[in-house]
């Protein structure tokens, strides 16, 4: 994730991400995982760290995003909640 090339890609709904979000993630939710993968197309070759709320709906993205040709792609353990919990930093 400090490197830069990586993709925090955070799953949950408008309003959750809203609420609070790790810096620089990008919110697709799941839901809409297949109709926008255009917009995430550019890092197929590159890490992707997938965040929900607490990590209940993260494996289902990963699975989407490997079938659709994504090599590098982890949940983050725990998910937002546990990154608020270690209090990182959040955007809003």
């Amino acid at each position: 994730m400090n490197g830069g090339n990586a993709l925090v890609l955070d799953i949950r709904n408008t309003t959750e991400f809203g609420a609070g979000r790790i810096p620089k993630s990008k919110n697709i939710p799941l839901a809409e995982i297949e109709k926008r993968i255009d917009e995430i197309t550019k890092f197929k070759d590159k890490p992707v760290i997938i965040t929900c709320g607490a990590n209940t709906r993260a494996g289902a993205a990963m699975r989407q995003l490997k079938a659709l040709g994504f090599v590098n792609v982890y949940q983050l353990q725990g998910g937002f909640g546990a990154w608020q919990q270690a209090s990182l930093p959040v955007e809003k």
